[in-house]
């Protein structure tokens, strides 16, 4: 009988079969002065301030579980995952972004102020929600 093993390979090398069962949480740098949170940027020029809700952590409006903010992030931050939440109603979409988060923010804005139901191709979550009754841009605060 004859039998045939197949070589290891480069997926075999990187990839776990495995998940680790807790993960690991990441650690602000203690070499870093500035402390881990949400914060508003330092510029006077920056648009979003009148969203950002200060904090070191943020909330689920759905599980009510808090969870830590352990980096520091502002609005010149890029490559963050954000949490949109509607004062109105306490609706909230996560969202990520490659990009500052300014930048960011600046088109989502857009999207919302130029939303029509009938032309838009591409229907997002939070365009059709802060295009409802009694929601605005106004209702937006950005964890």
């Amino acid at each position: 009988m004859m039998a045939f093993r197949r070589p290891r390979s480069l997926r075999d090398l990187l990839v776990r079969a495995r998940q680790p069962s807790q993960p690991t949480p990441l650690r602000h740098d203690i070499s870093s002065s500035e402390p881990p949170g949400f914060f508003p940027c330092k510029s006077r020029k920056c648009m979003l301030h009148s969203y950002i809700h200060a904090t070191n952590k943020f909330k689920s409006t759905q599980t009510n579980q808090e969870s830590p903010i352990t980096t520091h992030i502002n609005s010149k931050s890029s490559w963050v995952i954000y949490l949109m939440t509607c004062t109105h109603c306490g609706k909230q979409y996560v969202g990520k972004t490659e990009t500052t988060l300014n930048t960011r923010f600046s088109n989502t804005r857009s999207e919302i102020n130029n939303f029509n139901e009938n032309t838009q191709p591409k229907r997002l979550p939070y365009t059709i929600h802060f295009n409802s009754a009694h929601h605005t841009t106004d209702n937006v605060r950005i964890e």
